[in-house]
């Protein structure tokens, strides 16, 4: 905070002409770096993932939990795209959908069910493969241990229901 009071003193100090100035400054740097968050955007949806099926489904290797750091750093991390345009490059998921699947911290399936999951790890892995990054020892491991069918895409929480009938 005493960082953002010495900015708004420095303004307060400056001509009107010169403080006009400064925000349109401020603002181009903003539309630009939105500009260059979009064109990224573009280039990741315009990736082929070399494991997608014809239907569309990609056998999923990072956990939940792994997912909601990966949208974390997206967000806090590198702050090159808003939410809005995050959401839209997952395919028009809904923001409550997001905010449902970022709130359940309880554990690697916890969410699994939710489109998010999914659709952000298609994102993400256009996202490695893009930018030429190696697969994590996590996610080699994953693999191994997962098999071709990648993670269950619904949450098992191990309740099972059991009915029982009276014999006669």
């Amino acid at each position: 905070m005493p960082q953002v009071k010495k900015e708004k003193a420095k303004l307060k100090t400056l001509k009107p002409q010169d403080r006009k100035w400064k925000a349109t400054e401020e603002k181009e740097k903003k539309t630009k770096k939105l500009k260059t968050g979009d064109e990224l955007l573009n280039k990741i949806q315009e990736v082929e993932l070399p494991d997608m099926e014809e239907d569309g489904n990609v056998p999923v290797y990072d956990d939940c939990d792994e997912i909601r750091k990966k949208i974390n750093f997206f967000f806090l991390g590198e702050k090159i795209v808003t939410k809005a345009a995050f959401l839209r490059a997952l395919g028009d998921v809904n923001s409550n959908n997001l905010r449902s699947f970022m709130n359940l911290k309880r554990g690697a399936g916890s969410g699994a069910a939710n489109v998010v999951y999914r659709t952000a790890y298609i994102f993400f892995e256009k996202k490695r493969i893009l930018e030429g990054g190696k697969k994590t020892k996590k996610r080699l491991d994953n693999e191994k241990t997962q098999g071709r069918q990648g993670f269950p895409l619904r949450h098992d929480n191990g309740m099972r229901r059991v009915i029982v009938g009276i014999r006669t």
